[in-house]
């Protein structure tokens, strides 16, 4: 039986999470970020592979993403 867990992303910011990951897939990272700050959230992700990326990564990358545009 499949059960529906909770979203680890606020109600507040869902329209900006889809956003975000519809960008990441498609791999329109400088759309998202300057390349400073690109590398900085990498960095603070302890992402090494970009081919590889976990969901605790990228709720990080999504966390940085939203300091970086003022909207936390």
């Amino acid at each position: 039986k499949l059960t529906r867990h909770t979203t680890d992303v606020p109600d507040k910011y869902w329209k900006l999470y889809t956003y975000f990951v519809s960008k990441w897939v498609n791999r329109e990272y400088r759309q998202l970020f300057t390349k400073n700050q690109f590398h900085q959230a990498m960095k603070h992700a302890k992402v090494n592979n970009l081919s590889t990326v976990t969901y605790e990564q990228v709720l990080s990358i999504f966390n940085s993403y939203l300091l970086f545009n003022g909207r936390k």
